[in-house]
């Protein structure tokens, strides 16, 4: 048996406004929620209810709403990780200055460079970019069309901005 009910959640401050998610449990409290058109689901444990499993969800969805992942950007080869975030950070903000309308802030995380080294042997890992709010990862998503119309051809043909998906999200 399916319990369905809506659950009123205001949005952040970016929005000013409150949105209604349908969700669905079951009888073990297991949750769906259909949010902003992706199906995200969520296991409890054995003392989770419904409503810290529907927190947690879209606590992870609006926190992933700030974040977006950059692929083809190459990486600094320095041997000291706080150096490299720094150096990944600066040629972030290069690519935006040179290429692209914004200039986002990053945010206090940072970013980080995701999967193992070993994995990509011939091409950059993925970077992703923690930005301040969910406006600045919107406008840089609908300016990193202009990559495509870059004079660099390399960042023309190999640079994507793309938001941080669930897990969830990423098997739709």
């Amino acid at each position: 048996m399916l319990y369905v009910s809506t659950v009123t959640i205001a949005c952040s401050s970016a929005c000013h406004e409150s949105t209604q998610y349908r969700v669905t449990t079951d009888t073990a409290c297991a949750v769906t929620a259909n949010i902003d058109g992706a199906v995200l689901a969520a296991q409890p444990t054995q003392t989770d209810g419904t409503e810290a499993i529907v927190s947690r969800v879209l606590y992870d969805v609006n926190r992933r709403k700030k974040n977006v992942i950059v692929s083809g950007l190459n990486e600094a080869t320095c041997s000291d990780e706080s150096e490299k975030h720094a150096r990944d950070i600066t040629m972030f903000e290069r690519l935006c200055e040179d290429h692209l309308d914004v200039k986002p802030a990053v945010s206090h995380l940072g970013c980080r460079r995701l999967d193992k080294l070993a994995d990509y042997l011939n091409k950059p890992r993925k970077l992703l970019i923690h930005l301040n709010s969910e406006v600045a990862a919107a406008s840089l998503l609908n300016s990193g069309k202009l990559l495509r119309l870059s004079d660099d051809a390399v960042v023309a043909a190999n640079v994507f901005i793309n938001l941080e998906l669930s897990p969830a999200q990423k098997s739709l």
